[in-house]
């Protein structure tokens, strides 16, 4: 305890000394001046900010890039691109629902509740939905789909030619994809659209589970799915899955190979990640009583404790936090000490191929130096976002908050 609390001491002298040394590496602009209170605010990973204020009492407007909504009664939903370049949200405004976005404002059916919102992955269309009664409306462009019974989410091909949605009968359960219903299955667990139109999807029947693509099995049997992840082309999917023995293990989906590839078999395995387009996907597992972190095939020791795995926004770098007496970052199987504020409950952000880290304390966006161990901070304010790395700006991004003043706080390296 004394040698923690030490280590506590010597970081903060640190940290104090690192913002008189190198202060210009961390700079701030104020987002908001505080003339209305301020309910809600974040930063996507994309680098657009937001924040929801109250000017009156049971009214609220959203601010996004300094872009501001109307005063309404109701403002959920907020949705970006995955390019970052949009953004919608629903706004009820006078008992009538709108999409209030970076185009314009949309106008809805009257008596309609909010659905979902969601950019098509190349981030070309915004795709809406609208309930009335049991019915829910999906809005393509010029194409409309009306589901009843529908549950959960839905999912989009790559252009948004086509939609699946998750239904749910007296019977089981079934995908319907542009109106046109998959077999019913006892369970499902939807991946999304592949790059030729297919959907892939995992479905159980009895007591066994497969992964299918259209109406095609193209797994083995397994005796749980419990983890699934596409990327955003449709070129490769993984899972994780227990097989008839009880051990589990992964499973990757590629045209890159002429049928799916299964991972070693494991204790337990977890924290499913996928590289952005490489046939590579990240997890953790157990094996024989020790955490390893898995890459591919790849085994990474994990410490007594390790947190789940992340690549950086390129796939460049798979990283991870682990812990023994003293916790470390596993940087692409290279591991730098870390002693201070991180933990494996903690979001951080890292700038690929750099040695340089991001988190965030209870009052400052800190920046460590691997290499050297250095922190850098930002302005020391009441409390702030998770940190992102703003891949356009080439900066580590937060918003911090004094009262309901906004600040966006940014450390370039």
């Amino acid at each position: 305890m004394k040698i923690k609390i030490v280590l506590q001491i010597f970081s903060l002298l640190l940290l104090l000394l690192a913002q008189r040394a190198f202060p210009q590496h961390c700079n701030e602009e104020v987002i908001w001046d505080g003339s209305e209170k301020v309910l809600n605010y974040g930063i996507d990973t994309t680098g657009n900010w937001w924040f929801i204020t109250q000017p009156f009492t049971k009214q609220y407007r959203l601010i996004v890039n300094g872009e501001q909504s109307e005063v309404a009664l109701k403002i959920d939903g907020l949705t970006f691109s995955n390019d970052g370049t949009k953004w919608a949200a629903f706004s009820k405004e006078k008992e009538r629902l709108y999409l209030f976005t970076n185009e314009g404002k949309i106008t809805l059916p009257s008596l309609s509740m909010s659905g979902t919102l969601k950019y098509t992955p190349n981030s070309e269309k915004l795709v809406y939905s609208y309930k009335h009664e049991n019915i829910e409306t999906i809005v393509v462009g010029e194409k409309k789909f009306q589901i009843m019974n529908g549950t959960g989410d839905y999912y989009l091909s790559y252009g948004g030619e086509r939609v699946a949605l998750l239904g749910r009968l007296s019977s089981g359960y079934v995908m319907n994809i542009n109106g046109v219903e998959s077999p019913i299955y006892d369970a499902l667990k939807p991946l999304g659209f592949w790059s030729d139109g297919q959907f892939v999807y995992a479905g159980k029947s009895g007591t066994t589970w497969q992964i299918y693509k259209g109406n095609k099995s193209i797994s083995d049997r397994f005796k749980d799915v419990s983890e699934v992840a596409i990327n955003i082309y449709g070129t490769v999917a993984a899972a994780l899955v227990t097989l008839p023995n009880n051990s589990k293990s992964s499973i990757i989906i590629s045209d890159e190979y002429y049928e799916p590839l299964m991972g070693r078999q494991y204790d337990q395995a977890y924290d499913l990640v996928l590289h952005p387009e490489l046939a590579m996907i990240g997890y953790r597992a157990l094996d024989n009583g020790k955490n390893i972190v898995v890459l591919n095939s790849v085994e990474y020791a994990g410490g007594e404790y390790s947190g789940k795995p992340r690549f950086t926004y390129d796939g460049s770098e798979l990283y991870f936090l682990g812990c023994n007496n003293d916790c470390f970052l596993n940087v692409n199987g290279k591991n730098y000490p870390i002693l201070s504020d991180l933990t494996l409950s903690s979001y951080y952000a890292k700038k690929p191929n750099s040695e340089t880290l991001a988190y965030s304390t209870s009052s400052a966006m800190i920046v460590r130096n691997l290499q050297f161990g250095t922190l850098y901070a930002g302005k020391m304010v009441d409390e702030i976002s998770d940190p992102i790395y703003n891949r356009k700006l080439k900066r580590y991004e937060a918003i911090g908050r004094i009262s309901d003043k906004l600040y966006l706080i940014h450390c370039t390296f």
